[in-house]
């Protein structure tokens, strides 16, 4: 299994690896944060953020992976949902595919579905016109890196945001992304978040009988009320056993996404040690 941190809430990106490597963590997931913009104004590859993580790839050897989540360029939300937006976005990830190749990242980049409501960017788009443009976005990529779609919360269930909703709070957003069984589109999964699930009606277990490969797990706990990113257990992680199952199913890695202030590295070892525990026993 491929046990990983990620930067957001951790200062710096050096930093933060840091302290994963000295809890025994040699990956790292990335977001566009504070130290590493992932894309400049214009819609193109932030490159000295990518040269930089090259170098403190090699001199800790780790590994980086991205997740590129609320991206904005040319004063547009880039979502599949709204089509002036497709073309950036598609170029910004056929580039990022490009550079992940000729870098030596780990080969994957996980993606929330598009908003169909967001405040801030006044988002406002019914849910079948989104889903639509979203099949046709994601048919129409051809990447070498694998995709990771990712579970989100029932609409208006965050409580802290809450009119800010996503696609992906149902199976059959996925069906029809990723196609049926025999039709899927190659190298596109999912990745399942413990947290998002807590405030979802529909089970973590009909998401995993979906037949589509799990490519990464974002393992973290909330109140049921907000996306707290807080420690996982048995009290803040709804679908126990449905999350062990997908930690084993899990071909990619498997994310403690969770705010770093909250915690001391002795809690946050804990909890890690706790799940490999977990997840080494055979049902």
């Amino acid at each position: 299994m491929l046990w990983a941190g990620q930067n957001k809430h951790w200062g710096n990106i050096e930093e933060g690896t840091q302290f994963w490597l000295e809890l025994g963590i040699n990956h790292v997931m990335v977001k566009d944060y504070q130290d590493t913009p992932l894309i400049t104004r214009e819609g193109e590859l932030q490159l000295d953020t990518f040269e930089k993580l090259s170098k403190l790839q090699e001199k800790y050897k780790v590994k980086y992976h991205f997740h590129p989540c609320n991206l904005v360029a040319k004063k547009t939300y880039l979502t599949p949902a709204i089509k002036e937006a497709q073309p950036i976005l598609k170029g910004f990830l056929k580039d990022l595919d490009t550079i992940i190749s000729d870098h030596g990242f780990y080969p994957l980049i996980t993606l929330h579905l598009p908003f169909i409501t967001h405040q801030r960017y006044k988002i406002d788009i019914d849910e079948k016109s989104a889903l639509e443009l979203s099949v046709d976005f994601y048919q129409d990529l051809d990447l070498k890196s694998r995709l990771a779609l990712e579970t989100m919360h029932d609409p208006y269930k965050n409580k802290k945001k809450p009119n800010n909703n996503l696609l992906g709070y149902k199976p059959e957003h996925f069906t029809k992304i990723i196609g049926e069984k025999n039709t899927q589109k190659k190298n596109i999964g999912l990745c399942i978040d413990t947290g998002h699930h807590n405030m979802t009606e529909t089970p973590t277990q009909d998401f995993l009988e979906l037949p589509y490969p799990i490519y990464s797990v974002h393992l973290n706990g909330n109140n049921w009320e907000e996306d707290e990113h807080a420690l996982p257990n048995y009290l803040s992680v709804r679908d126990f056993k449905a999350t062990i199952k997908a930690i084993k199913k899990c071909e990619g890695p498997i994310v403690l996404e969770i705010k770093r202030n909250n915690y001391s590295k002795n809690q946050i070892k804990e909890c890690l040690d706790y799940w490999k525990n977990l997840a080494s026993y055979e049902a």
